[in-house]
């Protein structure tokens, strides 16, 4: 408690010797571990403060905290530019899809990242573009929260006004809760999109997302996609992931078309790497099999840069 009380009012050094001393009498303490490790994060002890979060999650698995940090202070950046780009042809038609994108993240503090956004996609022989902001952080160990506010004002295609809030708590032992909530306005209909979900955490290296996306359009017409994601981290670094969706392209929508009008199911599978210390790299691709139009391959590369 003392050591708590020390770290509350700031003199983390004298916080991190009484955690030390307390980690001699118990080694497997989640209190003891976890504070140690944030004292040490504090100090900007980088290599000690690893090692603590370690340690938590040898205690506590699947700890969000501590695989957070161990992420982080692994590849520890304050700013990164993400751009990407992607493409969709579709089967028995020559018409595409286009998209560039350009995002840049400023980490506020330990618990908080802020971005701002700006894409330009090409749909239907017209090109569109939006911009925004979005901020996501981790309110306690056990919940984060995510928002975002994208504007294209006077767009005819995309969304006028995008917002997005995404709330995940743990709900128990390898179970994290998730409820988003996200409206679009387009240029004739509102449409409100619910997305409850749950992660289950089955190892350190593998986890399984299964959603729901909820549509609801001012004009009546509703909607509902099933979406599985499966999680595997082959390193610290390199993330894979495969996903099955039935119902429409909700999760990825920049129409309206993809949220109410149009039946579909598909598979997709991307992977992340750190390719170097300042430099990531994400690929991905979706297959998608539509009821009453062409199906479609779509692609997408993303270049992240650390600094």
């Amino acid at each position: 408690e003392h050591a708590k009380v020390l770290a509350w009012s700031g003199e983390h050094l004298r916080a991190y010797r009484e955690y030390q001393r307390a980690f001699i009498l118990d080694s497997k303490s989640e209190e003891v571990l976890r504070g140690a490790a944030r004292s040490a994060k504090a100090l900007h002890r980088k290599e000690e403060a690893l090692a603590w979060f370690q340690r938590v999650l040898s205690v506590v698995p699947f700890d969000r905290e501590a695989q957070s940090e161990i992420n982080r202070l692994s590849f520890s950046a304050v700013n990164e530019l993400q751009l990407q780009t992607s493409y969709e042809a579709f089967e028995s038609s020559s018409q595409s899809h286009q998209l560039f994108a350009a995002d840049y993240y400023l980490e506020l503090s330990d618990r908080w990242k802020s971005y701002g956004h700006f894409s330009s996609i090409s749909k239907f022989g017209s090109t569109e573009s939006n911009f925004g902001a979005g901020c996501y952080g981790v309110l306690s160990y056990g919940a984060s929260i995510f928002a975002q506010l994208f504007v294209s004002p006077g767009a005819n295609i995309i969304p006028r006004f995008d917002a997005t809030t995404e709330l995940s708590v743990v709900l128990m032992k390898q179970v994290e809760g998730i409820m988003g909530y996200r409206f679009f306005s387009f240029a004739n209909t509102q449409v409100l999109l619910f997305t409850p979900g749950t992660t289950v955490y089955v190892s350190e290296r593998l986890w399984i997302t299964p959603r729901l996306y909820l549509g609801q359009a001012s004009d009546g017409s509703s909607s509902t996609t099933y979406h599985t994601t499966l999680f595997y981290r082959t390193t610290a670094s390199t993330l894979i992931r495969l996903a099955l969706f039935s119902g429409n392209e909700s999760f990825r929508a920049t129409s309206i078309d993809q949220i109410i009008s149009v039946r579909s199911e598909g598979v997709v599978a991307g992977v992340r790497m750190r390719v170097m210390e300042n430099l990531g790299l994400e690929l991905l691709y979706q297959f998608t099999s539509r009821a009453a139009s062409a199906g479609s391959h779509f692609g997408a590369g993303t270049l992240s840069l650390y600094f």
